[in-house]
């Protein structure tokens, strides 16, 4: 399966996220839409009254485009104005346990002794628990989220990672939508769906992704570990977060110029997140 489908399904993710801003938003406020928001009695709307198909469909959008508890909250309450009880309650279930869900993972990442989760390292250089760590700390996403840039997984690989990593058979940037996007065809016995679903598959693709780049740092970068740069010492974690963030030469750009990180401050970011864990 070509990688130009992820554009539609990202491109079909932005426009679930919009349809249910705008659809809840196209009803003009009643009377009685006035009276509730003044705190007055007003009679409840009937629980059944069916949610049209766009709207059902938009919400699955947001869901697949890993929209944040405050989206999903400011959804309900747009639902809640157009008379939608059911929908409503929905939505603010949806980001309860997404906020739940997210507070866990924070916490699950600190407190490594309190997950039975653990990760082998493929690393000489990380013990069990420092790579577990690296791994919970690179997950940012849900498993089948799409990016607006297309990047896949909880992972967030591009097509030029999934090349990398042996997953893609060629890689290539494309403009879509006024920005430049990656985009590639899927090895044999690989496809988007199968990608999206699969926790297993995701975390190979960044395992491998992540030897490569430990090679080309090796080769290329060792002397840069344990040196100073951000105020921070140096680590082969920092190094990685960078070059998954930024790509290879991406990294070696990184590394030689204050301006570059400065203007990639995402790319930073992570390099300080996961700095110093190995």
């Amino acid at each position: 399966m070509a990688l130009p489908v992820v554009i539609v399904v990202g491109a079909a993710a932005v426009t679930g996220v919009m349809a249910v801003l705008t659809w809840l938003g196209i009803r003009k406020p009643t009377t009685e839409d006035k009276d509730k928001a003044k705190g007055k009695n007003v009679k409840q709307p009937d629980a059944e009254k069916p949610i049209p198909n766009d709207v059902i469909l938009a919400v699955a959008h947001l869901r697949m485009h890993h929209a944040t508890a405050d989206e999903i909250v400011a959804a309900a309450e747009k639902a809640d104005l157009a008379g939608h009880a059911t929908l409503a309650p929905a939505l603010r279930n949806e980001a309860a346990v997404l906020s739940a869900a997210e507070q866990f993972s924070e916490e699950t990442a600190l407190e490594l002794t309190k997950d039975a989760v653990r990760f082998i390292s493929p690393l000489s250089e990380a013990n069990e628990e420092e790579w577990t760590k690296y791994v919970k700390l690179s997950r940012t996403h849900r498993g089948n989220a799409v990016s607006d840039n297309f990047r896949l997984g909880a992972y967030q690989l591009s097509a030029r990672d999934l090349a990398d990593a042996g997953f893609m058979t060629t890689a290539k940037k494309v403009e879509e939508e006024g920005h430049a996007v990656w985009v590639g065809e899927w090895a044999e016995e690989h496809s988007l769906e199968d990608f999206l679903k699969s926790p297993s598959e995701q975390y190979d693709a960044l395992v491998a992704l992540t030897k490569l780049h430990a090679g080309i740092i090796a080769e290329k970068h060792q002397d840069v570990i344990g040196t100073t740069i951000e105020n921070e010492k140096v680590t082969l974690s920092g190094l990685l977060a960078v070059a998954r963030k930024a790509g290879r030469g991406g990294l070696a750009s990184w590394l030689k110029s204050a301006k570059e990180r400065s203007s990639f401050r995402d790319t930073t970011e992570r390099f300080k997140k996961l700095n110093g864990i190995f």
